[in-house]
């Protein structure tokens, strides 16, 4: 099973990166979407991304960074597709067009994204969507001035 890497673990320079902002259907193209909307969801966020990384035996860390275009927005994702000798982690993804497609359309499927679903039409009077989870709580102190 694929883990999230410590900072100790590999150099991670080299890996590609995705941000939430690509697979955002609220997003345009020009505000950096990079898929289409069909492929596309709501709201996504880092931690959901990393657990369609885990399901595909791809590994990944996640960083406390913010995307330029969307500088609200904390987090971001490094993925690796292929090994050193060149073989692919997952026979199905090749290119990270077909990782963000395949996050798009796996993504609304997982059980955390169910239950937000499920709890938020049973409590209609909550306003807390969920959104900012995950990356949120770990870098919250981590860039503040002492």
């Amino acid at each position: 099973m694929v883990t999230p890497l410590s900072s100790d673990d590999t150099d991670v320079s080299r890996w590609k990166v995705i941000y939430p902002a690509y697979i955002d259907k609220n997003k345009t193209i020009s505000k950096g979407r990079l898929i289409s909307t069909r492929h596309c969801i709501e709201c996504p966020n880092v931690a959901e991304m990393a657990e369609i990384c885990v399901q595909l035996g791809i590994p990944y860390k996640i960083e406390c960074k913010r995307y330029p275009r969307d500088f609200m927005v904390l987090g971001r994702l490094r993925y690796k597709l292929f090994n050193k000798d060149g073989d692919a982690f997952n026979d199905e993804i090749l290119t990270k067009k077909m990782l963000l497609i395949h996050m798009g359309q796996n993504i609304p499927k997982l059980k955390s994204r169910l239950s937000q679903i499920n709890s938020s039409s049973s409590s209609s009077s909550s306003s807390s969507t969920g959104k900012g989870t995950g990356v949120a709580g770990k870098c919250k102190n981590k860039h503040k001035k002492k």
